[in-house]
């Protein structure tokens, strides 16, 4: 084969490869503008959203806490149930003493002191009944209850020292609770209202558990009695205008991850310090969700509405009135105005309309349609005008 037949050989094969890369090329080209088109007219369907508008927070609860405290050292013995509602008079637990027994013996020398007290005073009105025959019936049937049931105090004091056992009944009905804080009286029932900013501090989880057959020295928190039809939070406001809408008075709606769905109190009182505050809020329900914290993380919720979810980037401004293009059944394009609920970095919350999904714009008479649930909302907004028609 000659030269020159060689070099003729070579360009046919080059020919044919560059229309082999050019078929190649065109049908690549052609497989992508579907997608090209798809990319663009990429539609997302409206999302239905609860938005809220909320203060977050910490509060402390405040509830009104009986303490009960060991008459001796000794082991305790636990007869009722933690969280149980008790009513008065129930046996809640029963102490049994090591040998000193000091403490009780004081108790018992306080009680012989007012014993005595008293029956001198009985003595004194029986005299000036005899001088003077003054009806002073009444006051001596008081007396000689008060009597009567201080003996009987004794009696049953005296028995304890001697077997060693105390027995402990609830003076109040309420709620049982051997988890004692150590804050009871910090956060006192009877100094809820005086409270300010400056007096919430940042509570220690330092809660202990007094159980079974634990041994307790004298004077030790054995047991507390809480009552479950009035407790309030303190709730601290690090800017006092975050509240302004409200007065004392006014309900108010609590939610968090302690917080068991929606919690509804009413506020009591607003303490101010300077632009910063604390409010206290009366709670008379639920209370068994609560009944064994102290310090709590809450959100405020100062208003709640339904509304969309929708991307930021897919607003659009027209004619000084924000809205979306979206995609009809037919494949043609509309516009539609929106009303902003509120607007976070990637996404806005939007308003659903009434009933017919209208919401009133400005320079409108009438009412106009908004977005509804099943609307096409396109993503990329660029080159798009009303009444283009789209597959």
């Amino acid at each position: 084969m000659s030269q020159e037949e060689r070099k003729l050989r070579r360009k046919k094969k080059k020919k044919w490869r560059l229309i082999l890369i050019g078929f190649v090329f065109i049908y690549l080209f052609f497989r992508s503008t579907p997608s090209l088109f798809a990319i663009r007219f990429k539609t997302i369907l409206p999302e239905k959203k609860i938005i809220e508008d909320k203060i977050q927070t910490e509060a402390i609860v405040v509830k009104k806490e009986n303490l009960y405290r060991a008459d001796g050292e000794g082991k305790i013995e636990i007869v009722s149930n933690e969280g149980e509602r008790v009513a008065r008079g129930t046996k809640v637990a029963k102490l049994t003493l090591l040998n000193d027994t000091s403490t009780l013996n004081q108790e018992l020398g306080e009680l012989d002191r007012k014993i005595d007290m008293l029956a001198k005073a009985e003595k004194d009105k029986l005299f000036i009944y005899d001088n003077e025959q003054k009806d002073i019936s009444g006051e001596n049937t008081l007396i000689d209850q008060s009597l009567e049931s201080l003996r009987k105090k004794r009696q049953e004091l005296a028995n304890q020292i001697y077997s060693n056992i105390m027995n402990y009944f609830s003076k109040e009905a309420g709620i049982l609770s051997f988890k004692i804080d150590g804050y009871e009286e910090i956060y006192s029932f009877n100094h809820k209202e005086d409270y300010n900013y400056s007096d919430f501090k940042q509570v220690a989880d330092k809660q202990k558990i007094v159980k079974d057959n634990n041994h307790v020295k004298a004077g030790e928190p054995i047991f507390k009695i809480i009552d479950n039809f009035e407790w309030y939070m303190i709730i601290k406001l690090e800017n006092i205008k975050d509240i302004s809408p409200y007065k004392e008075g006014d309900p108010i709606l609590l939610t968090g991850d302690q917080i068991e769905g929606e919690l509804k109190g009413y506020i009591e009182k607003v303490n101010r310090e300077k632009n910063k505050g604390l409010i206290l809020c009366k709670f008379n329900s639920d209370f068994h969700n609560y009944y064994d914290k102290r310090h709590m993380k809450v959100n405020i919720i100062k208003y709640k509405h339904e509304g969309f979810k929708i991307p930021t980037k897919s607003i659009v401004e027209k004619d000084g009135i924000k809205g979306v293009y979206i995609k009809d059944i037919s494949g043609i394009i509309k516009y539609k105005p929106i009303e902003i609920l509120k607007e976070e970095d990637k996404v806005t919350y939007i308003k659903y309309g009434d009933k017919n999904n209208n919401i009133e714009v400005k320079g409108s008479d009438t009412p106009i349609k908004t977005v509804t649930i099943f609307d096409e909302i396109l993503l990329n907004t660029i080159n798009i005008k009303e009444g283009m028609i789209i597959n």
